[in-house]
């Protein structure tokens, strides 16, 4: 069942942060932040629909999942004219607009108000450059990783412990080379592995990816004088991003188009 929600209302939050920079003079070149971070959402909007695991093995979720009722042993699936199917038929979203003549399931792809979405974790950012010969050379990394993540699906109802379900860890760590006019640089991207559901009945693998790229300016004077060529590649080793059960099939988060070059060239006047 897909489309808007005409009970829809604005989310709220209360957050709080501190952290720290750390830059000192006796490290030239070195620089360090860290971030911690609390959100506590109310009214928070969400897709309750994760999968058909979600409403299933998530307590926060169940309400949003309409299963056909269990007779005997046996499903009995739903009709057009149920009244749980005729309830939502103006939304109910299908191929071709025509509903099956059995329905086994409901799911509810409307966007609803979540009762409370809790939050924290930290951010951080380290980077060390090196002063060489010629040009310098930078080490960076940063990213986020989620200490603790709880939903509420409805008023009243027991808050749901849902951290097995992110990808906690998130990291981009690179190395760049910058000279009088050459650029050298790469970059791993790294999406930590998450369970789709709480119970942890399946999980879904860590995606690392390595980009690369390099760029040269062309010497001042003449016609050529401020043209830059570069190439970048991303995903140099073409990962296939780990399965995921869900209408791409692939993590959100994951580019599935795998490895891509890409050549240019430009003019500064």
């Amino acid at each position: 069942m897909a489309g808007g929600s005409p009970n829809l209302r604005p989310q709220t939050s209360k957050n709080y942060s501190f952290g720290f920079d750390f830059s000192p003079r006796s490290w030239n070149g070195f620089k360090a932040t860290a971030t911690y971070y609390h959100v506590d959402f109310k009214d928070f909007i969400g897709l309750p629909f994760n999968g058909p695991g979600s409403t299933f093995s998530n307590p926060a979720f169940s309400q949003y999942g309409i299963l056909a009722p269990i007779v005997g042993g046996a499903i009995q699936p739903f009709t057009p004219g149920s009244p749980e199917v005729t309830k939502y038929s103006s939304v109910l979203a299908v191929d071709g607009g025509i509903l099956p003549s059995q329905i086994y399931w409901i799911a509810v792809l409307q966007r609803v108000n979540v009762s409370r979405k809790i939050q924290s974790g930290i951010d951080y950012d380290v980077s060390k450059r090196f002063a060489l010969a010629k040009g310098s050379l930078t080490v960076r990394a940063a990213g986020t990783y989620i200490l603790t993540d709880k939903l509420q699906g409805s008023v009243g109802a027991a808050i749901t412990d849902i951290v097995a379900t992110d990808a906690r860890s998130r990291l981009m760590a690179s190395v760049d080379y910058e000279g009088e006019r050459i650029a050298l640089g790469a970059t791993v991207m790294d999406l930590a592995g998450f369970y789709t559901t709480v119970a942890k009945t399946a999980h879904v693998a860590r995606f690392t990816t390595l980009n690369l790229r390099a760029s040269y300016s062309l010497p001042e004077g003449g016609a050529l004088g401020g043209v830059r060529l570069s190439v970048n590649v991303e995903n140099l080793f073409d990962q296939q991003p780990p399965f995921q059960a869900n209408a791409t099939g692939t993590v959100s988060a994951a580019n599935p188009i795998g490895r891509a070059v890409t050549v240019g060239i430009s003019k500064r006047w």
